[in-house]
This record gives C-alpha cells, structure tokens and sequence, in this order.
C-alpha cells in the first residue's frame, strides 16, 4: 500500500535551493583558487555556484614523451563577483581554470586544440562551478563568454539559482545565445520534469479511479449480504 500513499502524497525532488542565490565575499590580497577540469563530470550536477571574472593571461604547453603526449593549458580570472554556496570561493580573487589531455605519439596535434587558451585577454567569462571529490571544478562546455547580447545571463542565474524551471521564457532566450549546449540542457530538464508529473498525475487519477471501484465493491457486498440477512 505504500505506493498508493506516495500517490496521494506526492514527492518532491529538488536539485538544489531555491530563491536568490548569496553572493559569496570577494578576497582583495590577490589569493588564487584553482579549478580543474575533471576527467568526467560528476553526477551531481551543478552546485549552485557560478562566478564572473575577467581574462588576464591564457597559457599552453605540449609535453612530447615517447609513451604519451600531454597537452595542457590555463586560463587565469581576475574574478570580479561570485554567487552560490561553495566556500572554497570566499576570499578568492583570481581563478585559475586549468586542464590537460593526453593522447598517443603517434597522433597529430590539433591546431586548435583545447579551449582555456584560446580566450583573449579581457573578455568577461562566466564559469558555472561543480563539485568532483570535494573539489571545485568546471566543465569547459559551460563557459561562457558574456556580452552585450547575454549581460543579463548572471543575473538570470542568480535569480533562478540555475534551476531550470524557474527560467521564463526571455531568460531562455538570453541563454540560448550565451550557451546553446547549457540551453539545451535547462530545457531538456524541463521537458523531463513536465512529462514526469504529467505520468505521475495519470498514475495517480488512475489510482483513484482503482480505490473508488474497490470502495463501491465492497459496498456493495454489504448491502448485498445485509439484504441476504433479511
């Protein structure tokens, strides 16, 4: 009978907190924190904390050796707010996200090949942050290059605390032109959390629907054997 009970009650999964996200304090003695990319992002998903920061200095460095080579690069934030719930942020004035690949000898190099380095110095970044073992980290499709067009995206973020379903329709839109991979992903979340409470509506009318023609069932039965008795 539990089902029945989780039916009639319902259940609510929130992927994080609700409401304006905090603004986490900003160091100003020049302290750095690192972020690495991951070799996989976490399951997790996001921890509710996003920063802006400025490009100052971007670097690259290919590592031949006879068994591998490694490719890595950096890109360095002076970071100019931040918002969410991760405290490794507090107090941090620069952010160095860094990443590195390897692959066989044998391969060529790509020209283009990465993508921290490739920012130029001064344009404005977004970096949506993740946790992966109790580290802050980043996924490089998730960041963003703010303009004019997308100026309003951190606001966005901040207000809908990057839950999905508290995005309107002009938020989408702005986020659709800052990052049509996270786009895709808010309203993939959208669409799934739709379909999933219109299945679970079905499920529920048609438990209804089943406890209402047992209850007449039973009624039934006991007029039926009151009548018998008579």
């Amino acid at each position: 009978m539990r089902w029945l009970v989780w039916l009639f009650t319902g259940t609510t999964c929130l992927a994080g907190y609700g409401g304006l996200l905090p603004e986490i304090e900003i160091g100003t003695s020049g302290r750095e924190m690192v972020v690495h990319g991951p070799p996989r992002m976490p399951e997790g998903g996001m921890c509710q904390t996003f920063l802006v920061g400025t490009v100052t200095e971007v670097s690259a460095e290919e590592d031949r050796q006879p068994q591998k080579t490694r490719l890595s690069e950096s890109c360095t934030l002076h970071v100019d707010s931040a918002y969410g719930y991760l405290k490794q942020l507090v107090g941090s004035q620069m952010a160095v996200l860094k990443a590195s690949y390897e692959q066989s000898p044998y391969d060529p190099i790509e020209e283009e090949w990465g993508k921290l380095w490739h920012f130029k110095k001064g344009q404005r970044l977004l970096v949506i942050l993740h946790l992966w073992e109790g580290e802050p980290c980043f996924d490089s499709e998730e960041l963003i290059v703010l303009d004019k067009r997308t100026a309003a995206l951190p606001d966005i973020l901040r207000r809908t605390a990057l839950q999905p379903d508290e995005c309107t329709e002009d938020d989408l839109e702005v986020l659709q032109q800052a990052s049509p991979f996270l786009h895709r992903q808010f309203l993939s979340h959208i669409i799934g959390d739709h379909t999933t409470f219109a299945e679970l509506a079905r499920l529920r009318l048609e438990s209804l629907r089943a406890v209402a023609g047992f209850a007449a069932l039973v009624l039934l039965g006991i007029l039926t054997i009151r009548k018998v008795l008579k």
